[in-house]
């Protein structure tokens, strides 16, 4: 049996494993997994982020079986995908780190505790929420949970569902916001 799984073709075993049989799609991962996995390695340069685009690449696989019939080969489908995929990363990864490095440089990336202690009084609580329903939603958002309830970006992009970059820019323009409506409104300047 084990022999007759290396002599069928790819798309035998595809076939094979959309009637029923799930061996047939582990000897196709199989056949392919390994050459894939160097293959993406070498693009991304990191074996964990080379697994999960292994896995990716495998997964699109199963979920556009309907759609590979027509292409003569499913090595080439692998390879252009998982490239695709893995160069997708990369550019998301080059995006994240040009805004990152344009948030460091910017002085309203961070901010400056303006009040010596953590507690503020009840006018000044409600000053505070008076200026922060000025801002938009979305910067209102990410201001609160960054600097209110204390979440790095990555977790705000979670909680949101918006790219990092979006999050990391309403809070930059948001934060510049509150510094222009804040310091006439809580009287410092």
């Amino acid at each position: 049996m084990i022999i007759d799984s290396f002599m069928k073709s790819d798309w035998e075993l595809i076939s094979s494993y959309k009637a029923g049989n799930r061996g047939a799609f582990h000897e196709f991962y199989k056949r392919h997994s390994r050459a894939l996995f160097f293959y993406l390695l070498s693009i991304v340069h990191d074996r964990e982020t080379a697994e999960e685009l292994l896995q990716d690449t495998f997964l699109a696989v199963l979920s556009h079986l309907g759609q590979l019939q027509n292409r003569p080969s499913l090595r080439a489908y692998l390879l252009k995908t998982s490239k695709n995929r893995a160069l997708d990363l990369l550019r998301k990864r080059l995006r994240t780190k040009q805004v990152l490095k344009a948030l460091a440089a910017d002085p309203f990336y961070r901010l400056e505790k303006e009040l010596d202690d953590t507690s503020l009084s009840l006018e000044e609580e409600q000053k505070l929420a008076s200026v922060l329903r000025r801002l938009s939603d979305e910067q209102r958002e990410v201001v609160v949970l960054r600097d209110l309830v204390g979440m790095t970006f990555r977790e705000i992009t979670r909680v949101t569902g918006s790219p990092l970059g979006s999050v990391a820019s309403r809070y930059r323009y948001g934060m510049a916001k509150l510094r222009a409506m804040a310091a006439p409104t809580l009287g410092r300047d």
